[in-house]
C-alpha cells in the first residue's frame, strides 16, 4: 500500500568535497533524502547536512566555527555535494 501524501524518499549515494585543513578532500556518501539535487540538499536538509559534517569533520571539529556561524548559516565551501548515483 503505497501513501500518496506524503513526499518521496530517495535513497542516493554523492561524492562529496570538503576542505579539511586547507585541503580538498572526496568522499563517497549514502544520502537518504526527500530532496533529490545537491542544491536542494545542501539548503534544505539540516538533518543530512548535519550527518555529514559529522562524518567528514567529527563531532569537535566544528566546536570553533559554532561560534561564528549555525548549522542553517554554514559556508557554501565546507561541504560540497557534487555527483550523484543512484
Amino acid at each position: 500500500m503505497t501513501c500518496h501524501s506524503k513526499a518521496p524518499i530517495y535513497y542516493m549515494t554523492a561524492r562529496v568535497a570538503f576542505k579539511k585543513k586547507k585541503k580538498v578532500h572526496e568522499r563517497v556518501v549514502w544520502i537518504v533524502s526527500v530532496f533529490d539535487n545537491p542544491s536542494d540538499i545542501t539548503r534544505h536538509d539540516g538533518k543530512t547536512m548535519h550527518r555529514l559534517e559529522q562524518e567528514m569533520y567529527g563531532k569537535n571539529a566544528k566546536s570553533d566555527k559554532a561560534h561564528h556561524h549555525s548549522r542553517n548559516h554554514r559556508q557554501e565551501d565546507d561541504i560540497t555535494l557534487n555527483t550523484f548515483f543512484r
